[in-house]
């Protein structure tokens, strides 16, 4: 028995350190507009890129813009063109991209510029499908936890909405909202320790009373 609550208390406390794992990937939803989801830089050092693939006949781009300092990486990554798992830095130069501005992804279409958020984009939708990814590796090089973008190259009018049009991890990047890079606050953490404090005095006591 106190073995069986000596395993409860670890298993919580395991939960508690477990990482966000990564969402579908690719978008689930085909059809459908995704959800919005705000990006903001974790640190001054710049955004690296690393392609994923491309599902898409277009000939497209990604950029990233910085909406603080107005810095563009201007137009990179051409989907039919690009190597699997290729990494590209981004926003190294001081002042470019700043711990804690927004950011915007965009996919370069022949159907405009369109964008991660709608009021960034030519059409007025949300172009990408932001998820958490979790590590991994492709064509043979490692790629580190991020986020997935998906991105979306058709304008709407015509668009399926598959998000897999060109697909990127991205480093270096937060997304709160969706849990990637979001830190808890000190008191979350005391609050969480005192709750697990709690669950194993009170097996203890449900063992004693045994």
């Amino acid at each position: 028995m106190k073995r069986f609550a000596l395993g409860l208390v670890l298993s919580a406390l395991a939960a508690s350190a477990t990482p966000l794992l990564a969402d579908v990937i690719p978008y689930p939803d085909t059809g459908t507009i995704a959800p919005e989801v705000n990006t903001f830089a974790t640190t001054s050092g710049g955004i690296n890129i690393y392609y994923y693939g491309s599902g898409a006949s277009f000939t497209d781009y990604v950029e990233l813009y910085d909406i603080q300092t107005g810095y563009s990486s201007g137009a990179i990554l051409n989907n039919h063109g690009t190597a699997l798992g290729a990494e590209v830095s981004v926003g190294t130069a001081p002042g470019e991209i700043n711990a804690g501005d927004q950011l915007v992804f965009y996919i370069l279409s022949p159907q405009g510029n369109l964008a991660s958020l709608a009021s960034y984009s030519s059409d007025g939708v949300n172009h990408a499908y932001i998820t958490p990814y979790g590590g991994g590796t492709l064509n043979g090089v490692d790629i580190p936890s991020g986020i997935y973008v998906g991105l979306e190259d058709e304008a709407l009018g015509g668009s399926d909405f598959n998000y897999f049009d060109d697909t990127f991890v991205f480093t270096g990047v937060s997304a709160p909202s969706i849990g990637v890079g979001a830190t808890p606050e000190p008191s979350t953490f005391v609050l969480l320790g005192t709750g697990l404090l709690s669950v194993a005095g009170a097996v203890r006591r449900r063992i004693r009373v045994r």
